[in-house]
């Protein structure tokens, strides 16, 4: 059974969390990924990596908790539930776990979504 890692990225400097993601990956391979999607896609994470990373930084990248693969969603869920309860403002795309949950379209993409339908 393969082990999952739940994770942070913060601020090197200040350590103010901004992100809380899942992996089956090791920290470094994951952490590579994302600055690499920053230089593709617009997210808000992905927005943030890289003002980040033109001011000669990299985001810090620490784990939060492990599991089996099975139960990597779950705790996504809880542990970004969590943080922003406790008023953390995270650059999270969705509330976490499988697929889009919580994710909200654009008015442009819902328009194209009525169209093709």
């Amino acid at each position: 059974m393969k082990t999952g890692i739940i994770y942070t990225l913060s601020h090197p400097i200040t350590k103010k969390v901004v992100y809380v993601g899942k992996t089956i990956n090791t920290l470094e391979t994951r952490l590579y990924g994302h600055i690499g999607d920053s230089k593709r896609h617009s997210r808000k994470i992905c927005k943030w990596i890289s003002k980040l990373t033109s001011e000669g930084l990299i985001p810090l990248i620490e784990e939060l908790d492990s599991s089996s693969e099975e139960d990597l969603a779950r705790l996504e869920i809880f542990y970004i539930e969590l943080f922003k309860t406790w008023g953390f403002d995270l650059k999270n795309h969705t509330d976490g776990g499988e697929g889009l949950i919580g994710f909200n379209h654009s008015e442009k993409s819902k328009l194209l979504f009525q169209y093709k339908n």
